[in-house]
């Protein structure tokens, strides 16, 4: 059975160097972030992005993996989400999965996915969620 919960969180980020990776032709951003989780998710989460574009004139893209532990409704433990987002002057995708098979503990089991959003500078999450059999 499907659950929705809703909260808010907090977030902090740090630029992160891919520079001796690639060439000076392709220029991949990467930035580091820890979020802390309030509402009916009370968890912490790393994530590591990398991007692409430039989001001043509208166009760009990123990836992230997102490594999640804390408490949700009785359940404990942690588990990992895929982001994948594009803007394209004015059109955004933002898709945040659960990633299968990567529950921990209390969330052995757990898929679903999660929006975000930012209002007044405040960040918001809504995470649907279910655990599979």
């Amino acid at each position: 059975m499907e659950e929705v919960v809703k909260g808010t969180f907090s977030i902090s980020a740090r630029p992160m160097s891919f520079k001796d990776d690639f060439s000076s032709d392709c220029e991949i951003g990467a930035m580091f972030f820890e979020k802390e989780f309030f509402g009916d998710l009370q968890a912490t989460s790393k994530v590591r992005m990398m991007s692409a574009g430039d989001p001043k004139t509208g166009s760009a893209g990123y990836v992230a993996i997102e490594c999640l532990t804390g408490q949700l409704d009785g359940h404990g433990g942690s588990f990992y989400m895929q982001h994948y987002g594009v803007m394209d002057k004015g059109k955004d995708l933002l898709q945040i999965d659960i990633v299968p098979g990567t529950g921990t503990d209390g969330f052995k089991g757990i898929a679903g996915t999660c929006t975000i959003s930012i209002v007044a500078g405040r960040h918001y999450y809504e995470l649907k969620y279910w655990f599979e059999e």
